[in-house]
């Protein structure tokens, strides 16, 4: 909130924890004690002028339930909420939310955030790097990335079909943890001076090259191509299951003659 507070964008914060509410109003918060999946709630804290709704609680029922009366109130308005598991990210579409943030997945992003930040890479790459990384993560375990502008398909099978994808990632998910690494290309290792296309690491192991940094720094590739060669010393960007990782890490491995 002081972030909204810095560039003087007007807000109200509706919660159902007393405590919350009591501390928060001593530290100066515009915070209600209210449920918001109320319709009279919601047109008490200004739903009808409301360019943004966020939601930030955990509970599943509760979010749809504010996200379909926001959505009927004000057919306009931004809406972003969370969800625990991306199962959970066609119905919460399909009712009307614009933005859906899975905390699942995101930790993955977070990690891989942190680790280019380490290596001091510029702003303006760190983002192309990130939403790269997001695309993947997405793509890997959904076939197909979720794209807001399907919210108002009028025939449900499209959702069916996405719950049925969703679930099979959780279940996966939950076995296998996904993670974000950086590896060098050893001298003389099986991949050194060889295309992405000749290696086949997501087919064969599941996991995709995100990034490649050239050796010295010099050069960053963004999303490459199967036509981009590792050559010693690059630093490859993945991303998949850890499990995979570690096999695959195998092939990058310095050999001596």
């Amino acid at each position: 909130m002081k972030a909204l507070r810095k560039v003087d964008i007007p807000y109200i914060i509706l919660e159902l924890n007393a405590d919350t509410v009591e501390k928060e109003k001593k530290r100066g918060e515009n915070i209600v004690y209210c449920d918001a999946s109320h319709e009279s709630v919601l047109e008490y804290a200004g739903i009808h002028k409301a360019q943004t709704i966020v939601i930030s609680i955990p509970q599943i029922e509760s979010i749809k339930a504010i996200i379909s009366v926001a959505r009927r109130l004000n057919p306009k308005i931004g809406i972003i909420t969370r969800s625990r598991f991306i199962s959970e990210t066609g119905d919460l579409y399909h009712l009307g939310a614009d933005e859906v943030v899975v905390d699942e997945k995101e930790v993955a992003i977070q990690i891989f955030r942190r680790i280019l930040s380490n290596q001091q890479v510029p702003v303006q790459d760190l983002e192309l790097y990130t939403k790269q990384a997001r695309n993947e993560v997405y793509d890997k375990y959904l076939e197909k990335p979720i794209i807001s502008n399907i919210k108002y398909e009028p025939k449900y099978g499209i959702f069916d079909s996405l719950r049925l994808r969703a679930k099979w990632a959780d279940d996966k998910l939950s076995k296998n943890q996904t993670s974000v690494e950086q590896i060098r290309v050893g001298k003389g290792s099986d991949i050194a001076g060889k295309s992405l296309s000749e290696i086949h690491l997501r087919m064969s192991y599941g996991v995709s090259v995100i990034a490649v940094k050239r050796a010295g720094g010099e050069e960053a590739i963004v999303s490459p191509d199967g036509n981009t060669i590792l050559e010693v010393g690059d630093t490859a960007v993945v991303i998949g299951e850890r499990s995979s990782i570690t096999k695959m890490t195998t092939l990058f491995l310095e050999k001596t003659a």
